[in-house]
């Protein structure tokens, strides 16, 4: 799919699919041969506090599970970073034009289906009922973060602190800590597309994410390019004056026009 968008043989109304987002993204990254590329990518994610996403030196492998159906929620993708330790579940919402699928009225009683969208998730990855669907045992748990992954170049912090809000309102994960809610740009990842030593492959792999991504815009403002410009080699002439040549006086002057002649 995303060679056809890259050369503008895809299909119009693919163009706007976030799930055709996602997967051309992650669906790539998850054949990089190392952790690197996506935890650069990640780690570009910050809460409300200001803090990036962080981990520990000593991963291992990561494990992607796209749009697993859970009790209350699908999120578009969990990730796993599994580290000598233990594992770090990560879940992404991913959105592109649109924005949350459900906005909670907190003044009111809400049924599951009309509960915050972000809340429903983070409430399924707490719930250990779910970990076989994501593929984790619970006692390798370290530690569980939900991304919100958006568009825009500004953290949505409206709708971060709804979210916040809905999950302390109803006390389903009293574990849950408001600091392992973040927030990331698709814009930010172009320029976190890192790593040290690739392979040949993973060199394609990048290659194409960054076309991919340009092609989209999906990539943050880096200031103005100033050319050099070269001393100049010109300089104004030496003012010269000049007298003023007399003129002699007019003589010629208006004819005096007469009215009923032809």
């Amino acid at each position: 799919m995303i060679q056809a968008q890259l050369y503008g043989k895809a299909a119009s109304e693919l163009t706007w699919s976030e799930d055709v987002l996602t997967s051309n993204i992650f669906g790539l990254l998850k054949y990089v041969s190392t952790p690197e590329v996506i935890l650069s990518i990640l780690q570009g994610s910050y809460n409300l506090d200001g803090e990036s996403l962080q981990f520990e030196r000593d991963v291992e492998r990561i494990s992607y599970r796209f749009w697993p159906r859970l009790n209350r929620s699908e999120p578009d993708l969990v990730i796993l970073v599994h580290t000598s330790n233990g594992d770090h579940i990560i879940g992404v919402e991913a959105k592109y034009i649109s924005g949350k699928s459900n906005v909670e009225d907190l003044t009111k009683d809400s049924d599951s289906k009309q509960r915050d969208q972000l809340a429903r998730e983070i409430e399924d990855l707490y719930d250990t009922t779910n970990y076989p669907i994501i593929g984790v045992d619970e006692a390798s748990v370290l530690s569980i973060r939900l991304i919100y992954l958006t568009l825009e170049s500004y953290m949505p912090v409206e709708e971060l602190h709804a979210s916040l809000e809905s999950v302390q309102l109803h006390a389903l994960c009293p574990a849950f800590a408001p600091q392992d809610l973040y927030w990331l740009s698709w814009k930010s990842m172009y320029d976190n597309l890192r790593c040290e030593s690739p392979s040949a492959t993973d060199t394609l792999i990048l290659h194409d994410l960054r076309s991919y991504l340009d092609r989209k815009n999906m990539r943050s403002f880096a200031g103005y390019t100033i050319n050099p410009v070269n001393y100049l080699t010109w300089h104004y002439a030496k003012q010269v004056s000049k007298s003023l040549t007399a003129v002699a006086p007019i003589t010629w002057n208006y004819k005096e026009l007469e009215y009923g002649t032809e």
